[in-house]
């Protein structure tokens, strides 16, 4: 279901896109109100703080020369089964997709 930002509650589980993927965050403090409005004078929030869920997924391949490179990536884990790492996320004009709601 689709969310604004003033109907976010604590706990809620939410996805949001982020750089051309898709975060699974758990809330832990509610927005609040930023004291000043955006440049076309607009009410936004702050940034909120929210736990992300996250596992590292490595890559290796090989260049022309003939040499190996490897690098870590982290990608969102929707499983949770995995790392979580505290993070302050901007709900701020983004689209907002509620999948858990704890009462």
């Amino acid at each position: 279901m689709e969310i604004t930002v003033d109907q976010i509650e604590i706990g809620d589980e939410i996805l949001i896109g982020y750089q051309g993927n898709i975060r699974l965050v758990k809330v832990l403090r509610k927005p609040k109100l930023s004291k000043k409005p955006d440049w076309r004078n607009r009410t936004v929030y702050s940034k909120t703080k929210c736990i992300m869920y996250y596992k590292q997924v490595t890559y290796t391949y090989n260049t022309s020369q003939g040499r190996t490179h490897t690098y870590i990536k982290e990608v969102s884990d929707l499983s949770k089964l995995n790392n979580n790492r505290e993070i302050l996320v901007d709900f701020n004009h983004r689209s907002l997709y509620l999948i858990h709601r704890e009462l």
